[in-house]
């Protein structure tokens, strides 16, 4: 038999170490992709933060609460 035949089926069960692999290989990708979108999360907050300090004490209340509304709808808070 191939070895791709061998690493994928089994003529009695799919080979356990080989799915245990994939699952393992996949968990952690998604660990890794969940890891950059927190680190564009932060990016995004210092980019805000950068905006909201160009403007004066009035405006950035405004934007205070224009980024909560946002947030909030967003994140379907009640």
């Amino acid at each position: 038999m191939n070895y791709f035949y061998n690493q994928m089926f089994n003529p009695q069960y799919v080979n356990p170490d080989y799915y245990a692999m994939l699952q393992a290989q996949a968990a952690k990708q998604y660990q890794q992709n969940q890891s950059n979108e927190v680190q564009k999360a932060v990016k995004a907050t210092y980019d805000l933060c950068e905006a909201v300090n160009k403007l004066d004490a009035e405006h950035q209340q405004q934007a205070f609460y224009a980024c909560l509304t946002v947030l909030a709808a967003e994140l379907g808070w009640k």
